[in-house]
């Protein structure tokens, strides 16, 4: 029989930071809840802690304002998106297929989990952090895509601001208006259309085979 060789103490601490990380999930989860529901302006720590059930003194043992709050949630949405727009589609070669993905990705993501959209659609324009991940994938999809010549040259910051204006217009319809199933794949063609590709070729590229996205 094996025994433990931690002390009552020991197990304590890992008892109580363990306590501490649910709490900071929660408050996160339910942060992430009033935001999607209102947005980032209306809302104040006191709706934090009422949506997670948690007394006022466990709000600030993590936080000490709403903006250390938000920082973290904006650094979660980060994070996600790096990790789909940068790290996962590093496999495909061709940059405009790339870009078409990423696209895809985030309009079948906010189908999938619209309050993900509604917290994007909150934080994105409001913390340069996230906007600025949110733009490095296409930007430097379209920057590889013009010098190799898949797409015309064209100004790199035009088309980033018109992929992202197209890609978050998308992500609005698709969490409040009805859409075809091929939804995710019009836009990108269309995305693509603009950028310069022939019709055809634009199709064909938005179309195909998605890698797999998903968090490892």
């Amino acid at each position: 029989m094996g025994v433990s060789l931690s002390t009552p103490t020991e197990r304590n601490r890992r008892s109580g930071r363990e306590r501490r990380l649910k709490t900071r999930a929660r408050l996160l989860e339910a942060a992430i809840e009033v935001i999607s529901e209102r947005g980032l302006e209306l809302p104040v720590i006191d709706d934090f802690i009422a949506r997670a059930a948690v007394s006022r003194g466990s709000f600030y043992n993590h936080f000490r304002t709403k903006d250390e709050l938000l920082t973290a949630i904006s650094d979660q949405l980060r994070q996600d998106l790096v990790h789909s727009f940068e790290i996962s589609k590093l496999s495909i070669k061709d940059p405009a297929e790339r870009l078409a993905c990423g696209v895809r990705h985030i309009i079948h993501r906010s189908q999938a989990d619209p309050r993900w959209a509604l917290l994007l659609l909150h934080i994105r324009p409001k913390i340069n952090k996230v906007e600025a991940a949110f733009r490095a994938g296409p930007r430097r999809d379209i920057a590889n895509a013009v010098g190799s010549g898949r797409l015309p040259r064209q100004d790199v910051e035009t088309a980033v601001d018109f992929v992202m204006g197209a890609a978050i217009e998308a992500v609005r319809a698709v969490i409040s208006l009805p859409r075809p199933e091929d939804y995710a794949e019009q836009a990108a063609t269309m995305i693509l259309r603009g950028l310069g590709l022939r019709a055809s070729e634009a199709s064909a590229t938005a179309r195909r085979a998605m890698p797999d996205l998903s968090v490892s």
